[in-house]
């Protein structure tokens, strides 16, 4: 052979050639060899958790949101199962014509420009919308796009609209959580907790549940009752919206409360804000005014002023007071009267009936600066009240730097700021016999299966006053509504009525001065004046304009306290005695009786009264401006009161349900002052 390879040089190269050939292949197997048992025996546990942690995932979810209900169980607001598309871009192979297939079938309804990035972004997940409607996420699912597929989420839905939206805010960001209101009070609360789901993924990048999903019902928020009434709070939202467009006014807040356990019944802000389109409203818009806003109080803090003087022995009702013909002059200063008067002395009674500004700081300046002031503070001013939602505490200066001026104007409501809510609660004291309650405004917290989880209770704060002159500021305040007083318009034909008008000018924050066009016309009172049920405190912003509108308490905002405790009253179980009683014209008269529960806790149903018969309409000849009766007839309580807003009837409710009956009846003459009484039954 090597003879061979000697005569041929040529084959020496080959064979040479040959032997590198597999002395190379021998060194790469011996490597090969060497790298897998390296593989396996120094990186094979790691190497398998990789693999696992890309092929088997697991899918972290958030349980359903908790609602918000009212006292009877009406849902304010509840969360509801919507669609969300998102893609795997790897997996598309024309991103554009996918963009476009989307954007068609969620009817153009996603940013072109964000979605086509995400799509050429080389990322494995991108989201294409997020809770949109379960039709438009079926429409993307009939596209059969590779890649692109529709998940389940929750959105937060509020299904009575603008009920009580100021008050029960609104959710946001990707895991809903609250951002302003009741939802982010609550947000720990409400919030459902999170579950995972074992997932695994193939090739092509496709989710497949390889387990059973745990039981995330049992990890759903719990849910809050709260106090208030939808039916009351639908009063007192209509006829806030009803007042300030009859009286051009930019806003205004309503606060009804039982006096006896604290509970807030209705609150209610103006202009009306729709949670669910939120986006088209400013941040002033979904301002809870009854408990952020801060005013200076005007002539209702006059019941306050008067309510120390009595409890602290300085003043009774049978002193008199010089008010100096409604014109005094302190220092520099002068302080008048807004109703002119002959009169020198005059009684208590006088000085609220008609509002006296010097009447109000003569009772006053008989006790000190210092006791005056904690008697302010005694009533709940100056601090806040304690519910669970962000409020304003107002701005009380200390009393012992009051100029004489400063005592004067603080004494009629001016120089010091208060809220709504903390009116009412003040106002509610000289209700329930002189307690100062708490605000109770979350009823109780339930589960999923509606069991309790905790309970909240009435809570008294402090006593400010004795029941005594509880009773006598009350019985000073039934003067202001009786005729001849300033606050005539929030009278009822069945009940007495305690009640004070304001008036207030307010600082334009332009000059920094008191303003001769802008104004807060308020009226506070309770119903019925001898055994409360109601507390309701309205206080209007109201702009003097060339229209030459009134501005006053009276005319802006007593008609509005009227509507709400009329439609109310028969709501909470307290109906009158007989249908027309003529009212007493003197306040010390014997108080009539009032048909209702016992006042320390609230009926959530109308008392049952004796039948109601149906009015027959008879055929009749009438004037062209004859007004006739409208049917009521199988209408629900809502539409009845949507009705008689839009006629202007008084309506008085018995039962609940829909309409069964209505006196009187359909098609009837009607004259200008009759009562509509409706017969609600049928409610399953």
């Amino acid at each position: 052979m090597s003879g061979l390879l000697a005569r041929f040089p040529r084959l020496r190269r080959v064979q040479f050639r040959m032997s590198l050939a597999v002395s190379v292949v021998f060194l790469l197997l011996i490597a090969v060899i060497y790298r897998a048992h390296y593989v396996h025996a120094e990186q094979g546990e790691e190497l398998v958790k990789k693999s696992e942690r890309q092929m088997n995932r697991e899918l972290t979810l958030k349980a359903r949101r908790g609602s918000v209900q009212d006292r009877n169980g009406t849902l304010l607001a509840v969360s509801v199962e919507v669609s969300s598309v998102y893609a795997n871009p790897r997996l598309l192979d024309d991103k554009d014509g996918a963009l476009e297939l989307l954007a068609e079938a969620l009817d153009g309804d996603i940013d072109r420009d964000q979605v086509r990035r995400r799509l050429h972004s080389g990322r494995g997940f991108v989201w294409i919308a997020r809770r949109v409607s379960p039709a438009l996420g079926a429409r993307v699912k009939k596209l059969k796009l590779p890649g692109v597929g529709i998940t389940a989420e929750a959105q937060r839905f509020y299904p009575l609209k603008e009920r009580a939206g100021h008050l029960l805010g609104f959710v946001g960001g990707d895991d809903y959580a609250g951002l302003e209101g009741l939802e982010r009070a609550f947000d720990d609360r409400l919030e459902g907790g999170e579950y995972s789901l074992p997932v695994t993924t193939d090739s092509r990048g496709r989710r497949m549940y390889t387990g059973d999903a745990p039981e995330f019902t049992s990890l759903e928020g719990q849910s809050v009752v709260l106090t208030i009434d939808e039916r009351l709070q639908y009063i007192a939202e209509t006829e806030l919206a009803h007042g300030l467009k009859r009286t051009h006014a930019s806003s205004g807040s309503v606060v009804v409360t039982d006096p006896h356990t604290g509970e807030i019944l209705a609150m209610a802000s103006g202009p009306q804000f729709n949670p669910n389109l939120r986006a088209e409203y400013e941040a002033v818009d979904w301002r809870n005014r009854p408990v952020l806003d801060t005013f200076e109080p005007g002539s209702i803090f006059k019941t306050v002023t008067l309510a120390s003087a009595l409890q602290e022995g300085s003043a009774t009702l049978d002193d008199r007071f010089d008010i100096n013909r409604g014109k005094l002059k302190i220092g520099d200063d002068t302080i008048r009267d807004s109703h002119a008067t002959p009169h020198r002395w005059v009684s208590v009674r006088h000085i609220i009936k008609h509002s006296s500004n010097i009447g109000a700081y003569r009772i006053a300046r008989t006790q000190s600066r210092e006791t005056f002031g904690n008697y302010i503070h005694l009533f709940g001013f100056g601090e806040r009240t304690g519910l669970p939602i962000p409020e304003g505490r107002g701005r009380i200066r200390n009393p012992s730097k009051w100029p004489e001026v400063t005592f004067a104007n603080v004494a009629f409501g001016q120089g010091l700021t208060i809220t709504n809510l903390q009116m009412n609660m003040a106002l509610g004291a000289m209700a329930n016999g002189g307690e100062l309650m708490k605000p109770r405004l979350v009823k109780e917290i339930v589960d999923r299966n509606g069991e309790t989880v905790e309970a909240f209770g009435p809570e008294v704060r402090r006593r400010v006053m004795s029941p005594e002159v509880a009773k006598k500021t009350a019985e000073v305040m039934m003067s202001v509504v009786e005729e001849g007083g300033t606050g005539t318009a929030a009278g009822d034909p069945h009940f007495k009525v305690a009640g004070k008008t304001g008036t207030a000018h307010k600082v334009d924050p332009r000059t920094r001065q008191y303003s001769k066009r802008l104004y807060t016309a308020s009226f506070v009172g309770f119903v019925p004046a001898d055994n409360p049920a109601l507390v309701i405190t309205v206080v209007v912003n109201v702009e003097r304009d060339w229209r030459g509108q009134d501005y006053s308490g009276g005319t802006v905002a007593a008609p509005i306290f009227a509507r709400i405790s009329q439609q109310s009253l028969p709501l909470v179980g307290v109906l009158p005695t007989s249908k027309r009683p003529a009212p007493a014209a003197d306040p010390a008269e014997a108080p009539e009786k009032v048909a209702r529960k016992t006042p320390s806790t609230l009926s959530d149903r109308t008392e049952t009264p004796p039948p109601v018969e149906i009015g027959i309409s008879r055929p009749m000849v009438v004037a062209a401006d004859t007004k006739l009766m409208p049917s009521y007839l199988g209408k629900s309580l809502r539409e009845s009161l949507a009705i008689s807003t839009q006629e202007g009837h008084r309506v008085q409710v018995h039962g609940s349900g829909w309409v069964q009956g209505q006196w009187p009846g359909p098609g009837t003459v009607l004259g200008d002052d009759d009562t509509v009484h409706l017969r609600l039954a049928g409610r399953d």
